[in-house]
């Protein structure tokens, strides 16, 4: 009974100082992407460029309501 008690406290005891263990090498961080992607270059080119094909399309827009309410 001892010995089983022994081995359980052992047990523990391992558990406790692995997980002790892996909690100080544990790292947490943080990263603002607004101003990671404000310093891109590229990501001002790509959103430039979306803009662009978004106004390109909404005057298709535009032009095909007008078209539709003329028929109608």
């Amino acid at each position: 009974m001892k010995y089983r008690m022994f081995l359980i406290a052992l047990l523990l005891l391992q558990t406790l100082a692995t997980t002790e263990s892996h909690c100080q090498n544990m790292k947490i961080g943080y990263v603002d992407v607004g101003y990671v992607y404000d310093n891109l270059p590229a990501y001002k080119a790509f959103i430039k460029e979306i803009e662009a094909t978004s106004l390109q399309y909404q005057n298709l827009l535009n032009e095909k309501m007008t078209s539709y309410t003329k028929t109608c």
